[in-house]
């Protein structure tokens, strides 16, 4: 995978892409899809989509996320800032420190 063009966050992939794929999961008011994390020579470039499940409209509201080893130590974290109308998704992009990696976890608010 050729490293990002400059001001771009993170490689573009589709879902099923390069990389390994994580299990949907929730976070606050956010349905998460489609996560994907791929190796890059600097760490790891995170891939998700983003459901705003709510009936209100969110404003940056942050969303976090730690990649994890097998003993829980933290390898890499980063965070998102995400505006969405009720029940729209978006697709988010983010490069982040890393190295092997068990699980990932997210947060938001």
């Amino acid at each position: 995978m050729a490293p990002p063009a400059p001001g771009r966050v993170a490689p573009r992939t589709s879902p099923g892409g390069p990389g390994r794929g994580v299990p949907d999961t929730t976070a606050g008011p956010f349905r998460l899809t489609a996560i994907r994390v791929a190796t890059t020579p600097t760490g790891i470039a995170l891939q998700l989509n983003a459901t705003n499940t709510t009936t209100g409209y969110l404003n940056a509201v942050p969303l976090t996320w730690k990649l994890l080893d097998a003993k829980n130590a933290v390898l890499g974290s980063g965070s998102l800032r995400v505006s969405l109308a009720p029940g729209e998704t978006t697709t988010l992009h983010q490069e982040g420190p890393g190295a092997t990696w068990a699980r990932i976890t997210f947060a938001a608010g």
